[in-house]
């Protein structure tokens, strides 16, 4: 559903086009939660909503959540405080990712 919705399939962080970076495929991206599905906020909220998630190739994903783990241990807390605060650090990453 997700991804039907999206009028270009590209990474939300470093901008790749999967489709023209390697024409054998439609599509490579993951789904990232921008407020990740381990956190205890995520487990008492009912379901994920599609403004919750974006498009990652596999090195953005990956390193966003090792951009989470620096965050949260910089930050000396276990998780994010709420949603916002999530889709915050995640903007914060977007910034300071070098294309």
């Amino acid at each position: 559903i997700f991804f039907k919705q999206l009028h270009t399939i590209q990474c939300d962080m470093c901008e790749l086009l999967p489709r023209i970076k390697y024409p054998w495929t439609d599509n490579l991206l993951e789904i990232h939660h921008l407020l990740p599905l381990s956190s205890g906020i995520a487990l008492v909220n009912s379901g994920t909503s599609l403004n919750d998630i974006v498009p990652l190739c596999p090195n953005c994903h990956r390193s966003i959540h090792v951009y989470y783990k620096a965050w949260l241990n910089g930050n000396q807390v276990n998780d994010f405080s709420n949603k916002v605060e999530a889709r915050e650090v995640y903007k914060e990453a977007k910034l300071k990712i070098v294309v």
